[in-house]
């Protein structure tokens, strides 16, 4: 089971003449969907999931559900991560939200 994985939601929407079904992208947590503490996420803009990218590791630390191995290597990703920001180059994050904002609104060919 992967731990985030895409998922389309159904929502209703209510508009003032019309109802609409709408199937928005979202994401979720492997480990703990289709339990009572599911955790889902869902960005209104890639700007918005850049911004807010954090709460899904955060979430991942505090689910009881996912395996301490995986906890285990976020802590070590993100060790790596912290001494390999210093040599990215400006703008890389921001290349990289995108294109997972693309892949999961099929809006392009991301990876």
């Amino acid at each position: 089971v992967p731990p985030i994985r895409p998922q389309h939601y159904l929502f209703t929407l209510y508009s003032r003449s019309s109802l609409y079904l709408y199937r928005y992208p979202g994401l979720a947590c492997g480990f703990c969907a289709g339990t009572e503490h599911e955790r889902r996420f869902f960005y209104t803009s890639a700007d918005h999931l850049r911004n807010s990218f954090s709460h899904i590791p955060s979430h991942m630390n505090e689910c009881s559900m996912c395996p301490q191995e995986v906890k285990d290597r976020l802590e070590e990703f993100k060790s790596v991560r912290s001494s390999q920001k210093s040599s990215l180059k400006v703008g890389y994050h921001k290349i990289f939200i995108d294109r997972v904002w693309q892949r999961l609104h099929g809006t392009g060919r991301g990876f």
